[in-house]
């Protein structure tokens, strides 16, 4: 240690070793200051004795004004609700924020400048921000580091656990038995005590705060006034009791015992020019060794801002620029763009079918498709075209100085080109094809929101248009998309103001001429308007999802009049319910089916699920899975539409099918056309050889009604004989007897 250093401590040690006591203070000259656990700027040593950097100088300045200071022990929290209160006067160690200024009085002048930083435990490999997903962090409890630190881990879209400790010492035993596996702390405190634990820092630096002396709102004044009063004049002394203050706290302590020849001249007071001089040269030294040290502070943050620029401008998956980024790049395209007068356009892709990757083939080969398709779109544009992804499967290329549409739709079918190679994907080709939808700067929009909002709805219409192809915006598909907008609302809205309304079509049995089952059919009664016919709306409800809720309740409703329907005398009878391959294949399906069984009490053979060919396509495996599941229930199943989808011969054998539905399709021209005669005699045909009923959908006329009667058909369904019926009119026509044989004789030529 310095003379100089020895000197000036023993000056100021009766402030710093006695520093509740001061001679010819009043008790009306009393500061209560509350301390907390936050070396190495305050806290009681192991003797309980109050120390540190903030402690320090409060113990030096307060006596130069006859003032005494009892410095009071209190964890966080406490301290600022005691200081809010008035129940202490004064905290040492807080950080100035302007929501803070409205709550307490500070200082006008800075202490010391500190910074955030997380640390881990020594065998961790956490190292960025992307690396916290999941992970718990603890964190001291309305503290300036951490409060930041949970807003930028907020930013970030990061899920992570939070465990409250009451000091950053706290933090550190939190990590070194395991509770967390990082932790937030100030800077200099974790310089002081990381030896002490097994943690380590990372990179992550962040949240730079100003440390200053707080006090009571409205109270302590005079004593603030003073308190910056001495502080400007320590800080602009090299050699004074401050910068002795952040040497010994704050820079590298120097061991070693000092002479007894030196003790006894420094209690003599003698100081000599020599003694200035040594401390002139410390002072130097230390400024020296400050400066370096901030200096790779300064680099560390720089590092640390460099990644975090990138974390937030490119899509982590692909290293294609971001949202942030293609919507700055199209700000400086459409300025350029004005200035010169070109085009600007913004070419949105949205993948077709990319859900059946991820369900089919799993998650980790879709994202490998992904970065692939990024691939061969980046490659495809020009160096200085931007190709970027908005996230999941939606990506953006922006073309740079273009003068006219048709260099956009050269650039359109060369990307379409590019994806038409296709990818192989473990053992497996894919196909992968794209919906476009381009809107075009000035004509369209003026602006990035514009200009993206309406490429959206264009890529919408290509998807309505069939998929694989690219369409340009125009005002009328923008009334059509708001169109859609308002039906979708009214559709969220349908359910809950039971809107939604079944029909129910009879199913006639061919030998008997008698009902033998019906059909649910779904109709929509907006408020105040008429009934709208099922593919005015369904096609919407399948798109966004809500078939699932709204199919949930098809099927409570048909079980629940079915079973009302045998309560009230009626002949049992099967009621037959559509399912969407979305409803099918969710995970709450079968659930679902089983408890519209049991609130209804229905029996399961009552129950018959109409299933499309396509259905059977998606996942054949967990379809065929989940159909001998139903059948294991004595539930029965229907193929929809038959012969519209793919389905072999074979496939159909092993599946649990009871009965084959002929679209209505084939019905329609069957005594016109005598392929789809031939067609639907095949089917009977093959459907005779595999035991399954046959039931003929669409029945319209008396020809054919014979034409069916004739090939031996089991059940038909049409307008010949009824329409949709409400459920009560439905109950009117079984009571009144009906028989097929009874209309026949009135309609046949």
């Amino acid at each position: 240690m310095s003379l100089t250093k020895c000197l000036v401590i023993v000056c100021v040690c009766l402030g710093f070793i006695f520093p509740n006591v001061v001679l010819s203070s009043s008790e009306s000259d009393k500061i209560r200051v509350g301390v907390e656990q936050n070396p190495p700027l305050s806290y009681f040593d192991e003797s309980q004795h109050p120390t540190g950097l903030m402690v320090d100088l409060l113990s030096f300045i307060a006596p130069l004004d006859g003032r005494k200071v009892e410095y009071i022990p209190c964890v966080w929290d406490v301290c600022l609700d005691q200081l809010k209160s008035g129940k202490i006067d004064m905290i040492g160690t807080i950080a100035y924020s302007s929501d803070r200024a409205q709550l307490y009085d500070f200082t006008g002048t800075t202490v010391i400048n500190l910074w955030g930083q997380l640390y881990v435990g020594e065998n961790s490999t956490i190292s960025s921000y992307l690396d916290l997903e999941d992970k718990r962090i603890a964190v001291v409890n309305n503290e300036t580091h951490a409060t930041a630190f949970r807003r930028l881990i907020k930013q970030f879209g990061l899920h992570t656990t939070y465990v409250v400790v009451p000091s950053f010492q706290e933090v550190f035993k939190a990590i070194q038995s395991g509770r967390a596996d990082a932790g937030v702390v100030g800077r200099f405190f974790a310089l002081a005590k990381e030896d002490e634990f097994r943690v380590k820092p990372t990179q992550i630096l962040f949240n730079p705060i100003e440390v200053r002396y707080a006090a009571t709102k409205g109270k302590h004044g005079k004593l603030l006034a003073d308190i910056d009063r001495h502080l400007v004049a320590m800080q602009a002394d090299r050699q004074s009791v401050y910068y002795l203050c952040l040497e010994r706290w704050l820079g590298v302590t120097q061991k070693g015992g000092m002479p007894v020849w030196l003790q006894t001249l420094l209690l003599a007071g003698g100081v000599t020019l020599l003694f200035v001089v040594l401390v002139a040269i410390a002072l130097k030294r230390q400024v020296k060794r400050r400066t370096l040290h901030l200096e790779k502070e300064i680099e560390e943050r720089k590092r640390y801002e460099v990644q975090l620029v990138k974390q937030a401008t490119y899509d982590s998956l692909t290293n294609l620029p971001n949202r942030v980024l293609l919507c700055d790049r199209l700000g400086q395209a459409l300025v350029r763009a004005e200035r010169h007068g070109s085009i600007v356009p913004v070419m949105l892709i949205d993948l077709d079918n990319f859900k059946y990757v991820n369900d089919t083939l799993g998650h980790d080969a879709g994202d490998d498709l992904l970065c692939r398709v990024a691939q061969r779109l980046s490659e495809s544009v020009r160096e200085n075209d931007t190709v970027a992804r908005l996230g999941g499967d939606e990506f953006v290329v922006l073309p740079s100085d273009l003068s006219s549409s048709n260099e956009t739709i050269t650039i359109a079918e060369k990307l379409q080109e590019a994806l038409a190679v296709p990818f192989e994907l473990g053992d497996q080709e894919y196909f992968v094809t794209f919906s476009m939808g381009v809107a075009m700067f000035p004509q369209d929009g003026s602006t990035s929101e514009e200009l993206m909002k309406y490429a959206d709805i264009a890529m919408y219409h290509a998807k309505e248009q069939g998929k694989n192809n690219f369409q340009f915006f125009t005002e009328e598909i923008n009334r059509r998309a708001y169109d859609r907008l308002d039906q979708e609302a009214r559709l969220r809205r349908a359910l809950e103001r039971e809107e939604f309304i079944l029909f129910y079509q009879p199913q006639v049995d061919m030998n008997s001429g008698k009902i033998s089952g019906v059909e649910a059919l779904l109709r929509w009664q907006p408020l105040g308007e008429g009934i709208m016919p099922p593919d005015a709306f369904i096609p919407l409800l399948e798109e966004t999802g809500m078939i699932v809720p709204v199919g949930r309740w098809v099927l409570q409703t048909a079980c629940n009049q079915a079973r009302q329907w045998e309560d009230i005398g009626m002949s049992a009878m099967t009621v037959s319910v559509n399912v969407s391959a979305r409803q099918f294949h969710h995970e709450c399906f079968f659930a679902d089916v089983m408890d519209a069984l049991q609130d209804s009490g229905l029996r399961p053979e009552c129950l018959r699920l109409e299933l499309t060919e396509s259905l059977l396509m998606i996942d054949a495996a967990g379809a065929a899975i989940k159909m001998h599941a139903f059948a294991d229930k004595g539930i029965t199943l229907s193929i929809d539409d038959f012969g519209t989808g793919y389905s072999s011969l074979s496939y159909l054998r092993n599946l649990p099918i009871h009965e084959l539905k002929i679209d209505r399709s084939f019905i329609n021209r069957v005594t016109e056309n005598s392929a789809d005669a031939v067609l639907v005699n095949t089917i009977i045909g093959m459907a005779e050889s595999l035991n399954l009923r046959v039931v003929a959908e669409g029945v319209e006329t008396f020809g054919q009604y014979s034409f069916l009667s004739d090939q031996r058909c089991h059940e038909i369904q049409g307008f010949y004989f009824s329409k949709p019926l409400p459920p009560e009119s439905f109950a009117d026509l079984v009571r009144s007897g009906f028989r097929l044989t009874s209309i026949d004789k009135i309609k046949s030529p």
